[in-house]
């Protein structure tokens, strides 16, 4: 049990590249995100308020990644220096 304790406990690679590359592919699921949602949304809703929350709904879920990805990116700025 130690030894899988101490092989997940191992770093790949440092802490700027980790959040650079969380920050890639927040902004990168961002856009993927919205459109698939809102092909979702289109081919599966039916009333004009179903459409409107579900896009309402995918906007805040890609802008809270979009976000979260500048925040990284800051988060990798301020532990490179």
């Amino acid at each position: 049990m130690r030894a899988t304790a101490r092989v997940f406990a191992m770093r790949i690679c440092d802490e700027s590249t980790a959040l650079r590359a969380a920050q890639v592919l927040c902004h990168a699921a961002s856009p993927a995100l919205l459109i698939v949602a809102l092909f979702g949304i289109a081919r599966l809703c039916t009333t004009r308020a179903e459409m409107l929350i579900g896009t309402l709904a995918a906007v805040a879920a890609s802008l809270s990644l979009a976000t979260s990805g500048l925040v990284l990116g800051v988060l990798a700025e301020v532990r490179r220096r």
